[in-house]
Parts: structure tokens; C-alpha cells; sequence
């Protein structure tokens, strides 16, 4: 009784088959491009509001104006304008801070201010601290 043969140019195509196969399955599934690592805004605002809470609390006097703290958080921007969007950005979105907290500038842009805007300001910090400003 003889076993099946196969010639050896056979055998190279089928492994090479099957090579090509868990290449582009790989592919698929995420591991031969890298990541990017993004954080939601539920995930940002937990992380800015524990910084602000080890540092006290406080908020940054500009101008006369009572700020939240420019607390930047890492692989946070939802906006994709390639720079990380901080603490009172988290906090409008999750929150949903009332109309004219942010703008929206055709690539979803926060104002550089928006974290000196009182309604901001009180929210985030009622929201994170439970005290009013």
C-alpha cells in the first residue's frame, strides 16, 4: 500500500498559499499596521479629572478670569488635528456644556479659551471637584 505523494513544487505553493493567506488575515485584523492609540472622551475626562483632583482643585487666574488648569491628556484628540486636547474639552463632551462652550470651525476646533468660559469652568468643576467656582 503506497500513501499519497505530492511533488515537492506542490507542497512550496501550498505553504506558500498559506502564508499569503495569514498575511492578509493579519492584515485585516490589525497587527502588521500599527494602532493608534486613541482615548474616548469618557476614558479623557476620567484621567484630567483625577490630575486636577491630586493637584486641589484649584483653578488658574488669567487675565481676571478663574480657568480650569491646562491639563493636556495624552492620546486624547477627538477633533484629529493632530494635537492632544485637554481637560475642559473632555469635560464639553462628555457633559454636553451648554451653547457657545465650544466652536466648531469645519474640523471640529476648540477655542484656546474654552477653558476660561464660566460656564465651562463651573461645570467642570462641579462635575469633577462638586464644588461651584
Amino acid at each position: 500500500m503506497q500513501g499519497a505523494s505530492i511533488s515537492i513544487d506542490t507542497l512550496v505553493i501550498l505553504i506558500v498559499a498559506v502564508l499569503v493567506l495569514l498575511a492578509i488575515a493579519s492584515l485585516f485584523m490589525g497587527t502588521f499596521l500599527p494602532q493608534s492609540r486613541t482615548v474616548s472622551d469618557l476614558e479623557a475626562w476620567n484621567r484630567g479629572c483625577g490630575l486636577w483632583k491630586l493637584s486641589g482643585c484649584g483653578l488658574e487666574e488669567r487675565g481676571g478670569t478663574n480657568c480650569i488648569p491646562n491639563i493636556t491628556i495624552s492620546d486624547y484628540d477627538p477633533n484629529g488635528d493632530g494635537k492632544f486636547d485637554d481637560l475642559a474639552v473632555a469635560c464639553v463632551r462628555v457633559f454636553s456644556a451648554p451653547t457657545g462652550a465650544y466652536i466648531d470651525g469645519g474640523g471640529g476646533g476648540y477655542t484656546t479659551e474654552l477653558r476660561c468660559q464660566s460656564n465651562v469652568v463651573e461645570l467642570c468643576l462641579k462635575k469633577c471637584c462638586g464644588i461651584s467656582p
